[in-house]
């Protein structure tokens, strides 16, 4: 995990992705540190990802299956004699995936990241709804003169009933992480393709610059999802004084949306490798300098 760093904002950025790389490979119990998630968006960009990698995927196994058939004819000498194979002597193995893994891991795991999407933003607007009922309730209780052992009740049945999802966010949340490391890296190898397949064939850049706009696109909606769930979070913080009993679980709750919070770097950083990739959309092309 020994990584060099230029200044502060890129510490934070290294720091970030290194501890949800080591939260990926070494799971443990006690990785942990809005009622708005505009799942639409983001799973409409999700789905023009998928669909990317799974062109780009089918692209880069023609390529190899043509070097491939290269190599089996260049083996035979003028003869037309293949040579002798060599044994390799043995050494230490390079088992890390290629970057056909990686990709076919990202077309796998973008539905996935999707779903488990979908479903926090349904857990989180049961809250909601537990939240908003348990307000009228006490609004109620107000009105008829009643007192602090009525808001006691209240607060010990939402306590109850908060319990199931916000333990379901938790765990979706630590799976959300996991799931946008696997798709950080596909999403890396396609941006960092991006120049090199345009030089290859110019008349690619449409598909590209449309996919990389994808790629912005939903590093939009995430980013303004996570901070929807940021002022979710800041809510919480005065909630857990007012009931004993409802404490475990506001807590629970906290924890998972901060998980999940603190996954923004990683789709920000998506953004800064497009800016740099050196790559000009159409429209900036026909902007008046």
């Amino acid at each position: 995990m020994c990584q060099f760093w230029k200044g502060p904002a890129d510490l934070g950025s290294k720091v970030s992705r290194s501890l949800i790389k080591l939260i990926k490979q070494h799971p443990a119990v006690g990785w942990v540190r809005a009622d708005e998630l505009p799942s639409e968006d983001i799973n409409e960009e999700l789905l023009r990802l998928w669909k990317r990698v799974k062109q780009l995927e089918g692209q880069l196994a023609e390529e190899r299956d043509i070097e491939a058939t290269k190599g089996l004819g260049e083996e035979k000498d003028i003869a037309g004699i293949a040579p002798v194979k060599t044994e390799i002597s043995s050494g230490a193995v390079d088992d890390s995936p290629g970057f056909i893994d990686r990709l076919a891991l990202t077309e796998e795991t973008l539905p996935k990241w999707g779903e488990t999407i979908e479903a926090i933003r349904k857990d989180i607007e049961l809250i909601g709804k537990i939240m908003e009922a348990a307000t009228t309730d006490v609004q109620r209780g107000n009105t008829q003169g009643s007192g602090f052992a009525a808001r006691l009740i209240i607060a010990r049945r939402v306590a109850q009933q908060l319990t199931k999802p916000t333990e379901h966010i938790w765990s979706l949340s630590n799976m959300f992480v996991s799931q946008l490391h696997d798709v950080d890296e596909g999403v890396r190898i396609l941006i960092e393709r991006a120049p090199l397949e345009i030089q290859e064939n110019p008349d690619s850049k449409a598909k590209s610059c449309m996919f990389l706009r994808s790629i912005q696109n939903l590093s939009a909606s995430t980013h303004d999802s996570l901070g929807s769930i940021q002022g979710m979070v800041d809510t919480i913080a005065p909630l857990e004084n007012m009931s004993r009993d409802m404490r475990p679980a506001l807590r629970r709750l906290k924890q998972g949306l901060t998980i999940m919070i603190e996954s923004r770097d990683i789709t920000n950083e998506w953004v800064n490798l497009i800016e740099v990739s050196g790559i000009t959309f159409e429209d900036q092309e026909t902007q008046p300098h």
